[in-house]
């Protein structure tokens, strides 16, 4: 039992830091997504977390359920937070741009 709950602490302290040094990586950053836009300048469809992980990918691995962000209907700026552990979040930017 003693041994499990070191090898359990280790893990934890191992998430930790890499979630530590995932956030390093992370914030204050932008993700830039190109999609498609209407002449009127909303997009066809939204930004979905799903999309936003896959551009943070090219950094970061993400779990999609973890990215909170207001809806994105039109390009812009927007800001972003992904919790990379459940004591330590990072926060970043989307920019939506036309195709």
């Amino acid at each position: 039992i003693e041994a499990m709950k070191r090898a359990r602490l280790a893990k934890a302290v191992a998430t930790r830091e890499e979630a530590v040094a995932a956030k390093g990586i992370i914030e204050g950053s932008t993700v830039e997504i190109a999609a498609k836009v209407s002449e009127s300048g909303k997009l066809f469809g939204g930004i979905s977390a799903e999309k936003i992980a896959i551009a943070l990918s090219s950094k970061v691995e993400v779990n999609p359920k973890n990215i909170t962000v207001e809806p994105i209907k039109t390009t812009g700026d927007f800001p972003a937070t992904v919790a990379l552990h459940p004591e330590i979040t990072a926060n970043f930017f989307v920019k939506v741009v036309a195709e």
